[in-house]
């Protein structure tokens, strides 16, 4: 059976499948390599993403939404990257909480 005649019987024939968009998927790729701390492996799918959104043909409303995760998952990855620098900021916003 070829690749697009292969069908997911596991779910109900509804006439159309969602699909994910491959940025979700990438972005679902970059969480699990820096859940298992492979960095590099984060800063390329990053990299990717990045690519990604140069291309004209992503619509408006997805390429806001997925600036946004994108931005976040840039920045979870500075976070990772330079811990001490984070804890350094997460304990000046307590400590400016606390006043």
């Amino acid at each position: 059976m070829s690749l697009k005649t292969r069908v997911n019987t596991d779910q109900p024939n509804t006439g159309h499948r969602y699909q994910r968009r491959l940025s979700d998927k990438l972005l679902n790729l970059f969480d699990l390599a820096c859940d298992t701390d492979q960095l590099l492996v984060a800063h390329d799918l990053l990299l990717i993403i990045d690519n990604l959104l140069k291309r004209p043909t992503v619509l408006l409303k997805e390429r806001r939404r997925v600036v946004e995760s994108t931005v976040a998952a840039h920045e979870r990855l500075w976070r990772l990257r330079h811990p001490e620098t984070s804890a350094m900021t997460s304990r000046e916003s307590k400590d400016q909480s606390d006043v």
